[in-house]
């Protein structure tokens, strides 16, 4: 089992985090305008 330090680990858990919401708003694009600022 492969030790991750805990930067690495929050690193990756963002970057699936991005992925998913950018998955979930390109499902979904009128929410773009909504959520851009």
């Amino acid at each position: 089992m492969l030790h991750y330090s805990h930067s690495s680990f929050r690193f990756i858990v963002i970057i699936g985090f991005l992925l998913l919401t950018n998955k979930w708003i390109a499902n979904h694009p009128y929410l773009c305008k909504g959520l851009s600022i």
